[in-house]
């Protein structure tokens, strides 16, 4: 066995650790989006089997669009075309970011419009909405409103609204022109500036426009066009990650009787740019670490820049089970819990009123689940605060006095226990007892 950490194994565990690897890697990249939107990506995500073949010959095109331009160091940008720029070409645009965001790609720039201007229509936006996008606007009755739409809490909201494909701020060079429709992809064979274009026609929820069945055929669109952008870019992390293995295959004769005293995974780490990280995976020209504040990235071995607060050996090969186990303990330590934090099904799509006390000021309402999603933000956060607590050279003194306003801090949050669905994730005071 390699005295470094290559996990030389065979072609099935490495199949398992790599299924491990890159689900650890979404959940690490889909933190921040809205716990329902989150739990729709995962559902997708299982449902590729009901993408045709001939459609994954389709959608593989832009996987290879994307791919080349990750390749060349360029952002991908992509306009979603469609008629009128109301219903599928939204759809499009806000699903191809969220798809991005969930397989670790956030940095794509999305937009959309139509060959006719009219406004984003009311049902689609409903439809997002149930889906688990936070949409809004100031006046919904204008002609064209203007719709502010997140998926993060954090992010900038898109400004969603009708225009022509070439209106601003779409790009005007160097982006992929995907035709969401059949009329627009008829009605304009060329689309000036755009160095791809490829017809991706879904059907029209349109059609069940004033039937009982409406909203539920929005909807079912909506997740259609997101189950295949999910596709999309979970190949893009598949090709990624099999070209990093070809590569460490051919390099690992050279790197084994080359190789010098490394760091090991779990090796503690301050870089100039990224501050505090863990090392989570070493390739043979490569550490993956895993930063408190950015993520994973991959830094270079030979890179001098970087302090070392921690440096682990890699005397031995670790097993696979060895490695699963070390790789929680360093999410548990440094990320705090990623389990998934359910809210009571009561407060689905609920809203929030905070009514001012003066008639003469207007209201504030606030979506349940994203007030949820801050509640459980903090929770998280202050788990992460125990642990740095538990695991730094205070005194034991200092710490049960730290641990004690830790506690009084629970025991304030406790009235928001009814929003949670199960009990053992509450917040829990100074008794033990839940609110």
């Amino acid at each position: 066995m390699s005295k470094y950490l290559f996990f030389k194994i065979n072609a099935s565990i490495f199949a398992d650790f790599q299924t491990l690897e890159l689900n650890y890697i979404i959940n690490m990249n889909s933190l921040a989006i809205f716990p329902p939107l989150n739990n729709l990506c995962g559902q997708l995500s299982t449902e590729f089997d009901q993408i045709s073949s001939e459609r994954k010959e389709q959608l593989d095109k832009i996987t290879t669009y994307f791919s080349n331009k990750y390749k060349d160091g360029q952002k991908p940008k992509a306009t979603v075309i469609c008629t009128h720029n109301s219903r599928r070409s939204h759809m499009g645009q806000l699903w191809i970011s969220v798809a991005a965001a969930y397989f670790g790609h956030p940095e794509v720039e999305t937009f959309s419009g139509g060959t006719a201007i009219t406004a984003f229509n009311p049902r689609a936006v409903k439809a997002l909405q149930v889906l688990g996008f936070s949409i809004s606007a100031e006046d919904p009755n204008a002609e064209n409103p203007v719709y502010q739409v997140r998926w993060n809490e954090e992010m900038t909201p898109y400004a969603a609204f009708s225009k022509c494909y070439d209106d601003p701020p779409n790009p005007t060079s160097d982006f992929a022109a995907i035709m969401v429709c059949t009329s627009a992809d008829q009605g304009c064979p060329i689309v000036p500036g755009c160095d791809f274009r490829i017809a991706l026609p879904f059907n029209d929820p349109k059609a069940f426009d004033d039937t009982p069945i409406a909203a539920s055929k929005y909807e079912e669109r909506g997740r259609d066009i997101g189950r295949e952008f999910l596709y999309v870019f979970s190949r893009i992390e598949n090709r990624n990650r099999e070209a990093t293995f070809s590569v460490e295959k051919e390099k690992n004769t050279i790197m084994e009787s080359t190789m010098i005293k490394s760091l090991g995974i779990g090796s503690r780490v301050n870089h100039p740019s990224f501050g505090v990280g863990v090392v989570i995976g070493i390739y043979p020209v490569a550490y993956e670490i895993c930063f408190v504040n950015d993520g994973i990235k991959e830094v270079g071995r030979n890179y001098q820049n970087m302090d070392i607060i921690e440096a682990i050996e890699t005397e031995e090969a670790v097993s696979f089970s060895a490695a699963e186990e070390a790789l929680k303990n360093i999410l548990n330590t440094w990320l705090g819990s990623a389990d998934t934090v359910e809210m009571g099904d009561k407060w689905t799509n609920g809203t929030m009123i905070l009514k001012p006390g003066n008639s003469d000021l207007k209201s504030k309402e606030l979506p349940i689940d994203a007030f949820f999603h801050k509640i459980v933000m903090v929770r998280d956060r202050l788990r992460v605060m125990e642990q740095r607590i538990n695991s730094s050279k205070l005194s034991d003194e200092e710490k049960v006095n730290l641990q004690q306003y830790i506690t009084r801090i629970y025991g304030s949050l406790t009235s928001f226990n009814v929003l949670f669905r199960n009990k053992d994730q509450q917040f829990k005071g100074g008794s033990g007892k839940t609110a």
